[in-house]
C-alpha cells in the first residue's frame, strides 16, 4: 500500500506537459505507423492499374521565348516545352524533333537534362515511331519510359530525383501537336506491419508533377495482392483524403511527405464497413430511380456567345468541359443530363459545352487538366465552383442549387 501511495505521489508531482507527452506516445504506439517508402517502376514488372494525364503544352522553338541550341533539326518547325517538377521552380525544357524532314511524325524527343538550354550535351533523344488511330481519325504517337529528372530542396539540402513517365499526343493530319499528356509510370511503396501481417503502402503522383501531395493518390493493400491482383486493383486506389482498409480497420494519412519518402498512418475510427466505404468509389453504381425528362438540355457550344447571353440575361453560367474519347463524359450524357430535375434547373443557367480537344485556348484559361470538369461562372465569367470528374444527377442538383441566390 506503502508503494502504490508512494507511486500515485510520484504520479502526481510529474509535469502536466509530460503526463501529455507520455500519453500521446502510448497511443502513437497504438495507433500510428510511420512507412517508409521507396521509389518503384514499371521496371519492377508491375504497373499502376489507372493513370490520370498531366498535360504539357508544346509551341514552335522560335516563339518560344527562350532560346536554345538546336541539334542538327530535321522538322521544319521543331516543337518545346517545358515542366515544373519539384519545388525549385526550375523549369526543364524538352524539344519535339522529326527523324526526316518528310516525316509526318515528331518521333524524336530531346530532354535538356542538365538544364543549360543546350540539346546538344544530354545524350541521344527518345526515338518512336507514330500511327494512324482508325476509329478516332487522328495519329499518336508515344514515348514510353522516359526519365525527367526533378529537383527538391529542403533545408538546403538539394536532391534530384528520376520521374519517370510516358509522353504521348495525338494529332490530325494537317497541323502540329499543341499539347502532349503525362502518365507516371513509378510510384512509391513501403511495407509495414499490423497485427503480425504485412501490409504495403503504393503512393502515385497522379498529377505527374513530381510532388506528393493531397492531389495523389494511394492504397492499402495486403502484402500478397502485389502481382496481378495489384495491376487490377483499381478499387484501391483512391484519393489521399480517402480512407485505406486492412480487414475491417480503417486508416487515415496523418502526414505525407512531399519528397514521397514516408507517410504516417494513424487508425481512423468509423461507423461504417469497409464495403460501404469502398462501394462510395463507383460513381456508376444505380441511383435510385429519377423521373426522366421530356427534353434536352438547351447546350450553347460558343463560349462567348454564351458570355453574351448570361449578361443579357444576368444569369450564372454552366461550362462542362468534355472530350470525344473521355467514358465518364458519355455516362453524364445518358444519365446526369437526361435527369427531370437537372434539366429543369439548367433552365436559370447559360450552359455551354467545351470540346477539351478543339478549344485549347479555354483548357489553358481555366487550367482544365481531366474531363469532365464542369465550371460554375458568373454572368461576367469569373469561375464560382468547379467540380471535377463524372457526377450523378443527384450531386449535381446540390452543385446548381448551391450556385442560385438564396430565396
Amino acid at each position: 500500500m506503502i508503494f502504490r501511495y508512494r507511486g500515485y505521489r510520484l504520479w502526481r508531482s510529474l509535469p502536466v506537459a509530460v503526463l501529455l507527452a507520455a500519453a500521446w506516445l502510448f497511443a502513437c504506439g497504438q495507433d500510428t505507423f510511420r512507412v517508409e517508402l521507396q521509389f518503384k517502376d514499371v521496371a519492377s514488372g508491375r504497373s499502376l492499374p489507372y493513370a490520370v494525364p498531366h498535360p504539357l503544352d508544346f509551341f514552335p522553338v522560335d516563339s518560344f521565348g527562350v532560346s536554345f541550341t538546336l541539334p542538327e533539326v530535321q522538322a521544319a518547325v521543331p516543337l518545346a516545352g517545358q515542366l515544373l517538377l519539384g519545388n525549385t521552380k526550375q523549369p526543364i525544357y524538352l524539344l519535339l524533333d522529326k527523324s526526316r524532314p518528310r516525316s509526318l511524325y515528331y518521333d524524336r524527343l530531346y530532354i535538356d537534362l542538365n538544364k543549360d538550354r543546350n540539346f546538344n550535351n544530354d545524350g541521344p533523344p527518345y526515338t518512336t515511331q507514330g500511327r494512324f488511330i482508325k476509329n478516332r481519325n487522328r495519329h499518336y504517337v508515344e514515348f514510353e519510359h522516359v526519365a525527367i529528372p526533378y529537383e527538391w530542396q529542403l533545408d538546403g539540402e538539394m536532391t534530384e530525383e528520376p520521374f519517370l513517365g510516358k509522353i504521348y499526343f495525338w494529332y490530325s493530319d494537317k497541323g502540329q501537336p499543341t499539347m502532349a499528356r503525362i502518365v507516371r509510370e513509378g510510384w512509391r511503396e513501403g511495407v509495414f506491419t499490423f497485427r503480425n501481417q504485412p501490409a504495403v503502402v503504393v503512393l502515385s503522383d497522379d498529377d505527374c508533377n513530381g510532388i506528393y501531395d493531397r492531389n495523389d493518390r494511394w492504397a492499402l493493400v495486403p502484402e500478397d495482392s502485389l502481382g496481378e491482383r495489384f495491376v487490377a486493383g483499381l478499387h484501391w486506389f483512391r484519393n489521399v483524403t480517402r480512407l485505406g482498409w486492412i480487414g475491417n480497420t480503417a486508416f487515415e494519412i496523418a502526414e505525407l511527405s512531399p519528397r514521397g519518402d514516408y507517410v504516417i498512418l494513424q487508425i481512423k475510427p468509423v461507423n461504417w464497413t469497409r464495403e460501404e466505404d469502398f462501394a462510395r468509389d463507383n460513381p456508376y453504381a444505380e441511383e435510385p430511380r429519377r423521373p426522366r425528362a421530356a427534353r434536352s438540355i438547351s447546350w450553347l457550344s460558343d463560349f462567348n456567345e454564351a458570355l453574351k447571353k448570361a449578361r443579357r440575361f444576368k444569369k450564372p453560367v454552366l461550362v462542362d468541359f468534355y472530350t470525344d474519347w473521355c467514358g465518364p463524359c458519355k455516362v453524364m450524357e445518358q444519365r446526369t443530363y437526361t435527369d427531370a430535375e437537372v434539366v429543369q434547373l439548367s433552365d436559370q443557367f447559360v450552359c455551354v459545352k467545351i470540346n477539351g480537344d478543339l478549344h485549347r485556348n479555354l483548357v489553358k484559361r481555366f487550367n482544365i487538366h481531366s474531363y469532365p470538369t464542369l465550371l460554375l461562372l458568373d454572368s461576367r465569367g469569373r469561375e464560382q465552383s468547379r467540380i471535377i470528374g463524372y457526377q450523378p444527377a443527384t450531386v449535381l442538383v446540390g452543385f446548381l442549387r448551391d450556385a442560385l441566390p438564396k430565396k
